[in-house]
């Protein structure tokens, strides 16, 4: 449910929401790459480029042949 609604959030420009959402998310389960991935993608989007590569770095750790989020994590 959180990262539903943080993806909305994020589509809708609220992305300091979203984060709060997928961070949420996270504290359910600190391995979820979705909510890591998309904890990123809204943190890049929102200027944080160093907080955005903690989490895509922490996805790809997690699963590794994720092309999406090695991809997101080369365009940071």
């Amino acid at each position: 449910a959180y990262i539903g609604r943080g993806t909305a959030h994020a589509l809708a420009g609220s992305l300091a929401r979203a984060t709060d959402d997928f961070t949420a998310a996270l504290r359910i389960d600190p391995r979820c790459v979705d909510a890591l991935k998309r904890r990123g993608q809204s943190r890049m989007a929102a200027g944080d480029e160093a907080g955005a590569m903690a989490d895509l770095s922490a996805a790809v750790a997690i699963a590794p042949d994720d092309v999406e989020t090695l991809y997101q994590r080369g365009l940071g």
